[in-house]
């Protein structure tokens, strides 16, 4: 059996520690697909006015697994305007970076709460989706059969 690797896209900075987790336990009802590539995106001024808000200004894809893997970090001047151009440059593979700025990098995740237990947290949702899928998938066809 092979290893279950989910993606986050686009793991930005959060208004608390606990927020992105929150996000996800709220969203049991969505798709797996939403969840797992739910967008976790706060700009200053955008819907809150709290001088704690980052203006964000770095787009970071992330894969998680048993822990937190950075594939790529942008930085963006206008998050709102740049976040999906694809024609701009999104710099070096992340693990072409020297290890110093990926350690940098990976603390500043983690100072948002973006590290190994938030990805750990992803898997066990989705398997928990996973299963609930398929109960639900084996009701509706035992239904389906009894007709």
């Amino acid at each position: 059996m092979f290893a279950r690797v989910a993606r986050v896209a686009s793991v930005v900075s959060r208004r608390t520690p606990s927020m992105g987790l929150r996000a996800l336990q709220s969203r049991e009802n969505s798709s797996l697909v939403s969840v797992l590539k739910r967008e976790v995106e706060e700009e200053k001024g955008n819907c809150f006015e709290d001088e704690g808000l980052e203006t964000l200004r770095a787009k970071f894809d992330c894969v998680a697994s048993s822990n937190l893997t950075v594939e790529r970090v942008r930085y963006l001047k206008d998050f709102a305007k740049d976040a999906e151009d694809e024609t701009l440059y999104f710099g070096p593979n992340f693990i072409d970076l020297e290890l110093d700025v990926q350690e940098k990098f990976y603390e500043y995740l983690a100072d948002r709460k973006i590290d190994d237990e938030l990805a750990q947290f992803i898997n066990q949702f989705a398997d928990l989706k996973e299963q609930r899928e398929y109960l639900a998938f084996l009701q509706d066809a035992a239904t389906f059969v009894k007709k």
